[in-house]
């Protein structure tokens, strides 16, 4: 009797553990599918893009939340207009369906330097596409962090987030910063923190 009541509950334990398990690996395998920081970039810009034809992006700051990406996209600005306030859109995006959640219009102090404004800059996402080819094998940042594209003088600066978090601890706040050519879309340098 005994010797049959232990067997029952060896095996309860037995699918308990297997049970967890594999709620652990489900759980974990969630995570793997979640949209990554850059495609939540590319999924924003096409959207913006879509319902204004019109506009060219420029700086994008994308902001990981818990359950979206905060993308914020800023219109490059025109030469002939004022530039007191510059538009932008956020747009949120859903971190594990990648679908456009929300789409926003809001106004801000202008990001851009006057002195470097040109009709002829390219977009923030060809320069985020020229920054992320020119590390291809080696990727090695957080593709769920924080990236940056920011129009800076005459390049763009995109910023790919540090994949450890001891490094923010020692003021190390990226992984690669990529400088591309705000008219060419050349690669000017690529800075790792040493």
């Amino acid at each position: 009797m005994k010797k049959k009541e232990n067997i029952k509950q060896r095996l309860i334990i037995f699918i308990l553990i297997l049970f967890t398990s594999n709620l652990s690996c489900m759980n974990h395998a969630k995570h793997f599918n979640q949209v990554m920081s850059s495609e939540a970039l590319i999924i924003a810009y096409d959207a913006v893009s879509e319902r204004y034809p019109d506009r060219k992006m420029g700086n994008i700051i994308i902001k990981p939340l818990a359950r979206f990406y905060a993308v914020m996209l800023y219109d490059l600005p025109k030469i002939e207009v004022e530039m007191i306030k510059e538009n932008g859109v956020e747009v949120k995006v859903d971190r594990h369906s990648g679908k456009v959640i929300e789409m926003r219009e809001f106004a801000e102090p202008s990001p851009y330097n006057v002195q470097y404004v040109r009709d002829d800059l390219i977009s923030g996402k060809k320069a985020f596409v020229a920054g992320i080819t020119a590390l291809k094998g080696f990727e090695n940042f957080n593709k769920e962090g924080k990236i940056t594209v920011e129009l800076v003088g005459d390049v763009y600066q995109v910023t790919f987030p540090s994949q450890q978090e001891e490094d923010a601890m020692l003021g190390v706040d990226y992984a690669f910063q990529v400088w591309v050519n705000s008219v060419t879309s050349e690669i000017v340098k690529i800075l790792v923190p040493s």
